[in-house]
């Protein structure tokens, strides 16, 4: 954990906290500090979708099964990562959003790990693997990509390129890239409104102080990141 004027100011910033997670779930993709006793992550894990850890007993104390269920069978090796994905807490509502690449789904869950809600627009998707060296192909679609979230509502961008698309995009060639939409729903999981951009992001975060959604465009004219500012227009 890092003071926001620490990383500002300073050319090399020291966080003011660091916990080494234990080494079942080295491979964690995302993490976050409920306080300075627990610990949520996602991502990586052979066996559980998410986990919370106790950082003074160094354990695992709760965790959730791979949702949503899938028609394949897995590896334990690929489940972690197509199951990989964001989490976003909200404090003063203790809960947890949850969203997958790889799935259109948003998860809600409280700060004990229990459902709450399970917006899922397949009720057993599939996703197109790779072979056994590979847990993606080209024609696999991103779903979810980022997410963000305010006090009433959380905002996922999503993507619905596959990686061929994406990657030829990388190196110049955008003919097909999809324009991003936001999706956002309430707290509930209930679908609020759709925004749809005229361009692809890669990122966004909500401006608490302006109520609107920044994001990041990487594929404009002379592809440079550039910083684009987006009304929300139900607020």
């Amino acid at each position: 954990r890092f003071k926001v004027d620490s990383v500002l100011y300073s050319e090399r910033p020291l966080p003011e906290y660091e916990y080494s997670i234990p080494s079942n779930v080295i491979m964690l993709q995302r993490a976050f500090l409920l306080n300075d006793n627990y610990i949520v992550g996602s991502g990586g894990m052979r066996k559980d979708k998410l986990v919370k850890i106790d950082t003074r007993r160094d354990s695992i104390i709760n965790s959730t099964p791979f949702t949503p269920v899938l028609k394949e069978e897995l590896g334990n090796r690929s489940a972690g990562y197509i199951y990989a994905g964001e989490i976003a807490p909200n404090e003063d509502k203790e809960r947890i959003a949850v969203t997958t690449q790889r799935f259109k789904t948003l998860e809600i869950y409280d700060y004990d790990l229990n459902l709450i809600s399970d917006t899922r627009f397949d009720e057993n998707p599939v996703t197109i693997l790779g072979d056994e060296n590979s847990i993606a192909t080209g024609e696999t679609v991103i779903h979810y990509s980022n997410i963000s979230i305010s006090d009433n509502f959380i905002f996922l961008l999503y993507s619905g390129n596959n990686y061929d698309d994406l990657e030829n995009a990388f190196y110049g060639d955008t003919s097909n890239l999809k324009e991003s939409e936001i999706h956002v729903f309430d707290w509930k999981g209930e679908p609020v409104f759709k925004m749809v951009t005229d361009s692809y992001l890669s990122a966004i975060s909500f401006d608490k102080l302006n109520n609107r959604i920044v994001g990041v465009a990487p594929y404009m004219e002379d592809y440079h990141n550039y910083i684009v500012y987006l009304d929300i227009p139900f607020w």
